[in-house]
């Protein structure tokens, strides 16, 4: 696939199903499916929120939707960061572009994945642990194949389980079925949506999708394996450049998005 990002500013899936989800209740019934989790505390605020969660298709078409409403200078901080950690993310452990010293700056609009932490039981929890670290085996040798080992602290897995997370109100924490029926529902909420196949394509991160959009495909992949290399050659001189380039034509996308 081209860019599509020289002459347009969404790409046509992407695009019908925003218009679809504007005309449908879809972030009102994504709100109730959100409140169906007891609202959570935890003593180590913050610390540990250091990876970007995965997305489910309609949590993205919200983001972006919520995105193009914004004032342009905080939409395109988002778009930004995004960028950012997409360019790096395979040559440095990058935090959430969202976090923030001790909090998140998207607290109330955050993700399933972020709203189920320390939710899960702790064999649940190892699992989907274990199969993160399978999917970043998988990356390094993606990696491998082109000449980049990866370091070490790149594919280290995510945070150990918190049992420090505790419902407020005295509610009852959910079951793990629980859970994976929230999950479903969310993904069956994006049954019938126009763009799909980008969402299978982008994985569920959000930063990939943000490059993606902003960049247009073939841009995004490559500026973030010249990043890559180039940050772990040490090359910070061309880190810099490639990241200069990017964030401007992220800005210009954002701007030219939003004016539409």
């Amino acid at each position: 696939m081209g860019d599509f990002a020289t002459n347009r500013h969404l790409p046509p899936g992407i695009e019908q199903a925003l218009k679809k989800l504007n005309h449908t209740n879809d972030r009102s019934a994504l709100s109730r499916v959100y409140g169906r989790l007891p609202d959570t505390t935890c003593q180590r605020r913050g610390l540990c929120c250091g990876l970007l969660p995965p997305v489910q298709h309609i949590e993205l078409l919200v983001w972006l939707s919520e995105l193009i409403a914004l004032p342009i200078d905080e939409a395109r901080h988002q778009a930004v960061r995004l960028v950012e950690h997409f360019l790096f993310n395979a040559a440095q452990r990058r935090e959430c572009p969202w976090l923030e010293p001790g909090r998140c700056s998207i607290y109330p609009r955050r993700f399933l994945g972020c709203r189920a932490y320390g939710l899960w039981s702790p064999t649940a929890y190892e699992q989907r642990r274990s199969g993160a670290v399978d999917a970043a085996r998988q990356t390094a040798k993606a990696w491998a194949s082109m000449g980049v080992k990866l370091p070490s602290e790149v594919l280290a897995p995510g945070p150990e389980y918190c049992r420090c997370v505790r419902p407020i109100y005295d509610s009852h924490a959910p079951k793990d079925g629980d859970l994976d029926r929230l999950e479903d529902d969310l993904a069956d909420m994006a049954d019938g949506l126009p763009g799909e196949e980008l969402f299978s394509q982008w994985g569920g991160d959000i930063s990939y999708a943000a490059a993606w959009l902003a960049l247009g495909p073939q841009k995004a992949l490559s500026l973030k394996v010249a990043a890559t290399k180039a940050c772990l050659a040490g090359d910070m001189k061309r880190a810099d450049r490639i990241t200069d380039e990017a964030l401007e034509r992220t800005g210009d996308w954002i701007s030219k998005l939003l004016r539409s």
